[in-house]
């Protein structure tokens, strides 16, 4: 079975980690202008939830690329919902359902499985699960009762900058992972794997003759006219229409979809597949 090409991009990768360290930032702005304990204990938990929610975010992203990095290679699914999971976003969803039903302690386990990358120190291990304890307390503990005395007692958070400051070297250091890991991940680099596994024949090796590409800035500049493309078969004309038609509203000469073989439409799928998630062109 042919494998896909690798359309993984790093900046995608790193797009939960930035936002999720922004969002922390906010928060860290916001203890100081309160010490209400409601307030505080609110913003711990939005805290971990960010936290967790950018976890999931990036297996998604990575899983649906590198779905053979499931554990036991296969995910159950429920045959209601096939049809209503059909289109581009189909294998994206169900890991989705697949990891929302992981224990925390094995989603994080996937994660460095899946992205290839070394969990931090021991200490920021330990404190990630000891805030995620806190947090366990906070939810199902916070409001218990002194009967006795006809009141309530109440937990008072007290490691709100500690969760922040965890949370933010455990963030630092997995973008710095990240960022030498997958370094090669360009636009650049995706769009050149692509048309590799689209165009084959040799009149369409030299991705230069049809294209002016910029790798410093990871962008494509400008179409350039082959001298081959009038010896193009029909369906390698029609994907390249595709191709230069989300560059400059190129026209597309549609031929019959029924003639499309299955690696035009494979081609064709992948193509569509990664413009909803990055634009190539600029």
């Amino acid at each position: 079975m042919e494998k896909d090409p690798i359309l993984l991009l790093k900046s995608s990768l790193l797009l939960p980690l930035n936002e999720t360290q922004k969002r922390l930032e906010e928060i860290r702005v916001e203890v100081n202008k309160t010490d209400n304990e409601i307030v505080n204990n609110g913003l711990f938990l939005m805290a971990v939830a960010f936290l967790e929610s950018m976890i999931r975010e990036m297996l998604i992203y990575c899983l649906k690329y590198y779905p053979e990095k499931i554990p036991g290679h296969e995910i159950k699914v429920d045959t209601k919902k096939l049809s209503g999971y059909e289109g581009f976003h189909f294998l994206e969803k169900l890991i989705s359902d697949y990891l929302e039903l992981m224990p925390f302690k094995d989603l994080g386990k996937l994660f460095f499985q899946a992205l290839g990358i070394k969990k931090p120190s021991p200490e920021v291990m330990d404190s990630i699960i000891k805030i995620k304890d806190i947090r366990n307390s906070l939810v199902h503990n916070n409001l218990q009762f002194d009967y006795k005395h006809k009141r309530s007692v109440n937990r008072t958070n007290e490691n709100l900058m500690f969760c922040l400051d965890t949370y933010s070297d455990f963030i630092n250091t997995i973008s710095n992972q990240i960022e030498i890991k997958y370094s090669k991940f360009t636009r650049i680099e995706i769009f050149k794997e692509l048309w590799r596994y689209t165009f084959r024949t040799p009149l369409c090796k030299k991705i230069e003759d049809y294209w002016l590409l910029d790798e410093e800035k990871d962008l494509i500049v400008a179409i350039k006219n082959s001298k081959q493309e009038g010896s193009l078969s029909s369906s390698e004309k029609f994907l390249l229409d595709i191709w230069r038609g989300q560059f400059n509203n190129h026209n597309v000469h549609f031929l019959n979809m029924s003639s499309l073989g299955t690696h035009a439409q494979k081609s064709l799928y992948l193509f569509l597949k990664v413009s909803n998630d990055i634009f190539m062109y600029g």
